[in-house]
């Protein structure tokens, strides 16, 4: 007998069968990535011969290449580039000073008149707007422009005409070179757009950033989310409620809440320092038995190097769910210990805003997932050794691998891609097989009274070809059965 292609009902079980083959397999239903997730690892860089190391992600900028390292941020979205200034001998020439504040501080500098690349930019269409930087109003006088970018840890990727920031006479009120990476970046804005990352989400920790992707090797417990936007509270991108603080004595006593209450913090890669409320610093100072320096400055603190080791641990509880151990490691010269506790100001928001800035983020994994419009944070798992990447928003072919370069192997998109068909089809030939003997059992199962056969020749009338016993049944000639 013949089975009738042309049913509702098995149309309806054909769908379902593809949709449920492809379900398993991953492939159609999230989009194949439109480039390689792209791992850029955070290390210490030698931004010159005979330099100090500085902590960022390498990158030269310009022709000849002036290198710099700069640091995630999302204080801003643009990217941040110290300029050298013969008013500041020090950051001016590198070669003759190695060991600069510019250097160790900003992570080198970039001067912009050494660069045939250069181009500037007479709008400053990427800075003086909200839309592009939460602290907008401070670029009034710097230059935007554009020069040529390389990633030095992935095969010297360049990166043509990529905005930049220059600031005219000044460094700005930035601790490094931030590179920004909040919701308008930039940086990845023009990454995505040249297809050499799959989207403009992100995920960060301690070791790497992750564009298009995160770690998931770098991961400890689950993230707590919440969208763009929620808190717009003094530019503040990642504003989180930290409901307790609390002391561990590095001796191993019983721990002791230092907190009274629920403030609000902004969380902040860019920044190097711990911005507290005073009755937190107080309560640790007299908790620990460390003796605070009465001078306050904007990004460290001062304690009497006679008195109790200013150390420990600081534990926080975020949002009632996440806890973040903090280990308070303090450097010293002959008079002070020296702690990351500041006021804010210079390398931080704004005085008065409570930032967990560098001794935090180093415990913790952050994530912008760019279609869902949100903010992830979770612990981090600092003792990975390994990278288990995963793309957020698409799919990566099997054997597709960061190797620094974006794009596919051809292979590994054609493979998944007939892999999924051919289990679609086999599923689809075998639903139908079992459809067949259903029917067929059916049919078999009546009582038809029996009918004298009589057989006529079909005949041929225009294009049609018509049974003689008068059937409406036909098909059209010089066109194939419909599958």
């Amino acid at each position: 007998m013949s089975i009738p292609y042309r049913s509702p009902v098995l149309k309806l079980f054909l769908l379902a069968a593809v949709l449920h083959v492809l379900q398993h397999l991953g492939f159609v239903l999230a989009e194949v990535c439109k480039a390689r997730p792209l791992y850029l690892p955070i290390r210490n860089v030698s931004t010159s011969v005979g330099s100090e190391m500085t902590l960022g992600i390498a990158l030269s900028i310009g022709t000849p290449p002036q290198h710099v390292a700069l640091h995630p941020s999302l204080m801003i979205n643009s990217t941040f580039v110290p300029r050298y200034i013969s008013s500041d001998t020090g950051c001016y020439n590198v070669s003759s000073q190695p060991r600069t504040p510019c250097i160790a501080r900003y992570g080198g500098g970039f001067h912009s008149a050494d660069s045939s690349t250069w181009t500037t930019n007479p709008n400053n269409v990427h800075i003086g707007s909200a839309s592009y930087d939460r602290r907008f109003t401070e670029f009034s006088n710097w230059t935007a422009g554009y020069d040529t970018l390389r990633l030095e840890d992935v095969s010297n990727l360049e990166i043509k005409a990529m905005p930049l920031v220059v600031p005219k006479n000044e460094f700005g009120p930035f601790s490094n070179s931030p590179l920004g990476l909040a919701e308008s970046s930039v940086f990845t804005s023009a990454l995505e757009a040249s297809s050499i990352i799959p989207s403009r989400s992100w995920g960060l920790g301690p070791s790497g950033l992750c564009l298009g992707c995160i770690d998931n090797s770098a991961i400890n417990g689950t993230f707590i989310s919440q969208p763009v936007g929620k808190s717009t509270e003094k530019n503040c991108a990642l504003p989180m409620n930290i409901v307790n603080v609390a002391y561990q004595p590095s001796n191993g006593g019983a721990e002791v809440k230092i907190s009274t209450g629920t403030f609000t913090a902004c969380v902040e890669p860019g920044a190097q320092s711990l911005i507290l409320p005073q009755s937190i610093i107080n309560a640790y100072v007299h908790a620990s038995g460390a003796d605070l320096s009465s001078s306050s400055y904007s990004y460290f603190s001062k304690f009497y190097l006679g008195k109790s080791k200013p150390d420990g641990v600081l534990v926080f509880t975020i949002a009632g769910e996440l806890k973040v151990s903090v280990t308070l490691s303090p450097s010293n010269d002959s008079y002070y210990w020296y702690l990351p506790f500041g006021v804010g100001g210079w390398g931080n928001y704004e005085i008065g805003t409570f930032v967990l800035g560098a001794p935090f983020i180093e415990k913790i994994y952050l994530k912008y997932d760019d279609a869902a419009r949100t903010y992830s944070i979770a612990g981090a798992n600092t003792g990975s050794t390994s990278q288990d990447i995963q793309a957020i928003g698409c799919q990566v072919p099997p054997d597709a691998t960061l190797s620094g370069t974006s794009g596919f192997s051809i292979g590994a998109i054609v493979g998944t891609a007939v892999g999924g068909v051919l289990g679609a089809t086999l599923m689809t030939l075998i639903g139908c097989w079992f459809w067949w003997r259903k029917q067929r059992s059916r049919l078999g199962s009546r009582q038809v009274p029996p009918v004298a056969a009589i057989s006529y020749p079909p005949q041929l009338v225009g294009n049609e070809l018509h049974e003689a016993n008068g059937s409406s049944s036909y098909v059209r000639l010089n066109q194939e059965l419909p599958a």
